[in-house]
């Protein structure tokens, strides 16, 4: 490569190759970037023959394709570019052409810029970087919308938020003879469609101490309504009355001091706890024929056909002599601990129990229903 030329508008300058040519922020650099984040003196374009040579002499640094430049510079090609931000992965950008001989190069231009005409150079010739204000106008318009994104977002939270919530409700409460207004809030994202389109993605139900006759008490249940629909006209004037609901998940938590209360009115007279790692423990006593039988073990929960029931397992028992002749009369410990059937209630939302886990406080049953219709009636 026997010289080099710069290329800036209106006309190229030259490059000779018979010292280094620098680049920077100070007036008296050879090429002058004028951006602070520019060093006074940040690059030397040298010849060490038989190549053209870029090295970073600044404090900030320069890049190429992402990458930092190291100590050794970065090498000019004779037919290609090099492109470099200075200053920092974004800074200004410095476009370099390499041509062998006095061969013409297109310089090309930024992207922003005129292209710049095809013009014989002798060696590299540098395109000068954008202008300055111009990368501030960018940082401006990436700012703004970045603040409006952020306004639509809390916009859309605050619309949910505030969603009217009475008129879900009066529906969930008059359409499951509830004696007290449920709990209601709008989930999924963006709310503001859903409200448009008339169906929204999750509306949360809160329903707390159902209780039933001939059941144990429930304490809550929490159902989400998934795929509720819901007419804009309707929300708007707020004047619905019935809400289809394409799925619905919950789940209904028992205590423990419920299920007992329930247990105490069975023969086995049982009493349930948390055991380790999820297990429900049972205790108590029984009388037989006059002997006194205590009680110890685990029980697994089931559910089967929509009903709660509890398994003894693992049970241990003891009392004075002669008491296993007298199980064994009764026909054995599964004679005497059948599983227990625990009826539930009705459950709002035309529920199914699908399954059922123990918790540290009682126990929590899952259930479903598809395609229900809350209908509050005139």
């Amino acid at each position: 490569m026997a010289g080099a030329g710069l290329m800036a508008p209106p006309a190229p300058t030259t490059i000779t190759d018979d010292r280094s040519w620098t680049v920077g922020r100070s007036p008296d650099s050879d090429i002058v970037v004028d951006d602070g984040r520019v060093s006074r003196r940040h690059l030397l374009v040298e010849n060490s023959n038989p190549e053209w040579v870029i090295r970073d002499v600044s404090a900030n640094g320069s890049w190429v394709a992402g990458v930092r430049i190291g100590s050794a510079g970065v090498t000019i090609p004779q037919i290609g570019e090099v492109r470099l931000h200075l200053g920092d992965s974004a800074g200004p950008e410095l476009v370099i052409t390499g041509g062998p001989g006095n061969d013409p190069v297109a310089v090309p231009a930024p992207p922003t810029l005129a292209e710049l005409p095809t013009v014989p150079v002798d060696g590299p010739a540098a395109m000068p970087p954008r202008p300055r204000g111009q990368h501030r106008r960018r940082r401006v318009l990436v700012a703004v919308l970045a603040v409006l994104v952020l306004l639509l977002v809390v916009a859309d939270r605050i619309a949910a938020a505030a969603a009217s919530t009475a008129a879900v409700q009066q529906i969930v409460q008059r359409s499951q003879g509830l004696g007290a207004k449920p709990s209601v809030s709008f989930g999924g994202y963006p709310f503001l469609t859903q409200v448009a389109f008339g169906k929204y993605t999750d509306i949360a139900v809160g329903i707390d101490d159902i209780a039933p006759p001939g059941g144990p008490r429930i304490k809550h249940l929490s159902a989400h309504l998934k795929g509720a629909h819901i007419p804009l006209s309707k929300a708007l004037h707020n004047d619905a009355t019935t809400i289809p609901v394409d799925h619905i998940s919950a789940t209904a938590a028992i205590g423990f001091a419920e299920l007992n209360s329930f247990l105490s009115g069975q023969p086995e007279q049982l009493v349930l706890s948390a055991g380790s790692s999820g297990a429900v423990q049972i205790s108590g006593s029984l009388t037989e024929d006059g002997t006194r039988i205590n009680v110890a073990g685990s029980a697994r929960l089931e559910a089967e056909g929509g009903q709660l029931t509890v398994v003894p397992v693992d049970i241990h028992v003891s009392g004075p002599g002669g008491f296993e002749d007298l199980i064994n009369n009764l026909g054995g410990l599964s004679g005497l601990f059948p599983p227990i059937p625990v009826p539930l209630p009705d459950l709002p939302f035309n529920l199914r129990i699908t399954s059922v886990r123990a918790s540290s406080n009682g126990i929590v049953a899952s259930a479903t229903a598809d395609h229900v219709a809350l209908d509050a009636g005139s």
